[in-house]
């Protein structure tokens, strides 16, 4: 890890997600400042779990998702249905 990047996970007060694709990393964050928040922004049919669509949910998604706070939802249709999917509570979504 780079100076920067070191710097900025030991000094911040929030870690935000941007896509469900960098889950690893809320892992990562969450290892090494286990009380920091952690948000994750979905945007739609990434989290609907429908290879129709989108991709299919991967076996350590649901996992991961334990080290994530919070879950910003673009909307409660999407919210509802990656609950129902990745099986998270709905408190987790704001």
């Amino acid at each position: 890890m780079t100076g920067t990047a070191w710097t900025a996970v030991t000094t911040a007060n929030l870690f935000v997600l941007g896509h469900v694709n960098l889950l690893p990393l809320a892992v990562l964050v969450r290892c090494l400042r286990p009380k920091l928040p952690i948000l994750l922004f979905v945007h739609g049919d990434e989290v609907w779990n429908d290879p129709r669509i989108s991709h299919e949910k991967r076996w350590f998604e649901p996992w991961f998702l334990r080290a994530v706070t919070k879950i910003a939802s673009v909307s409660a249709f999407t919210a509802e249905t990656m609950g129902r999917e990745f099986h998270v509570r709905p408190a987790k979504f704001s």
